[in-house]
């Protein structure tokens, strides 16, 4: 059905615009005198000519509701030509669509923003903008994580280019970006396979950490999971080891993990893998919350790795917290095969505590095993009895109590 009453007011109020400042123009010019140059006519910064464009633009919006085929194809195709500054317009004429008209726009819309956004990655190819700043969103974030270089706006294109539907929507549709990240993300996790023999895609990761680090945007469902998936992958770690681009993948892969409610396990174990310190800003965070899990014991490994002995009373302030890690509470109701042993939260803490004071495990009665990726193997960590426990505990307090 269709909403022409709505549509002529708006129509109205632009009219009315036009009329005002073509009043304003008279004025101008008579008030000018004979021989003077006269004023160019403004509203609010518009000029006469941005007006009427504008008035020209909501009529072919209008046309998207005709009821002949040959006025609509004929606004398709001239709105199809229309520049980025008509964005504002179609905002404000959308919502007085009808539902079939507000279909045929977006997908005028998403060959707009494809084109607009094209334009503007050649013209930041050329170094014809004179501040990236105004036209992507993401540059000031992107400057802030990356030291300053002349690589800079190179790496920053690959990174549009790579991703060119998820910047444009940034740009133009931010409404509709949690959706379209989500999409991307969803894609990007089944890359994440970890086959030497294909290239890993590391402009999308890049991209994918550089939008969803932002806490401006929403990350649905999935997301968050789908993107971390890149911790998984040994060729994005290859990339951040060795890379030609491992500085800004190192800085990208920081500023995510450090994005808050996602999921900490990955970018924990990612962060002691390579030694990156914002794993421990993490991992204190996790210990913080108090939040459950293997989570903690990767957190706390994390501080012990990362960290340093400033970090001790955050640590030994949680020595007596005796929540269970493993086994999971669910598998021990429907089988406690594993009998008595149990990972506490205390165990994991001490056994952080003492990596920090370089006291060795096996100084304090604990029979773990060393782990490449975790410092430590979680399966390991903890004890078969309650008095195993206590004397380990004991026995790190006097190891570390100053004598009298």
């Amino acid at each position: 059905m269709l909403r022409q009453p709505a549509t002529l007011v708006s129509v109205a109020c632009l009219w009315v615009s036009v009329t005002s400042v073509a009043t304003v123009q008279a004025q101008t010019d008579q008030s000018a005198g004979e021989g003077s140059r006269s004023a160019t006519a403004t509203i609010g910064q518009r000029s006469l000519a941005d007006v009427a464009a504008d008035e020209e633009v909501a009529q072919q919006l209008l046309q998207l509701d005709s009821p002949e085929f040959a006025k609509r194809q004929q606004a398709t195709r001239t709105l199809l030509q229309l520049s980025a500054e008509a964005a504002s317009v179609i905002q404000s004429i959308r919502l007085q669509l009808s539902d079939d008209a507000r279909l045929r726009l977006e997908t005028i819309e998403k060959r707009l923003h494809q084109r607009w956004f094209a334009t503007l990655l050649q013209q930041l190819e050329a170094d014809e903008l004179q501040d990236p700043a105004d036209h992507f969103p993401d540059w000031l974030r992107y400057r802030s994580m990356v030291s300053e270089s002349p690589s800079d706006v190179t790496v920053f294109l690959e990174l549009l280019k790579a991703e060119p539907e998820l910047f444009a929507c940034r740009l133009y549709a931010p409404q509709k970006l949690s959706g379209l990240l989500e999409i991307r993300a969803r894609n990007f996790e089944t890359l994440c396979h970890g086959r030497v023999s294909e290239e890993f895609p590391a402009a999308t990761a890049a991209a994918l950490m550089l939008i969803g680090s932002d806490e401006r945007v929403r990350l649905v469902r999935g997301t968050s999971h789908d993107i971390s998936r890149c911790f998984d992958d040994p060729r994005f770690s290859s990339l951040i080891r060795t890379g030609d681009f491992s500085q800004q993948l190192t800085a990208l892969s920081e500023a995510w993990m450090l994005r808050a409610r996602i999921a900490p396990d990955r970018p924990l174990i990612f962060a002691i893998r390579h030694h990156l310190p914002a794993g421990r800003e993490l991992a204190l965070r996790v210990l913080a919350e108090r939040r459950r899990g293997p989570r903690v014991f990767y957190a706390a490994m994390a501080v012990a790795a990362l960290g340093s002995r400033e970090d001790l009373p955050v640590l030994e302030s949680l020595l007596q917290d005796m929540t269970v890690i493993w086994p999971p509470a669910a598998a021990v109701r429907l089988d406690d095969s594993s009998g008595s042993y149990r990972i506490e939260v205390r165990d994991a803490i001490l056994l952080a505590a003492a990596h920090l004071r370089s006291i060795a495990p096996a100084d304090l009665g604990m029979a773990v095993r060393r782990s490449a990726e975790t410092l430590y193997r979680l399966d390991t960590a903890g004890f078969s009895t309650e008095e195993d426990r206590q004397r380990a505990l004991q026995e790190y307090r006097e190891l570390t109590t100053e004598p009298q």
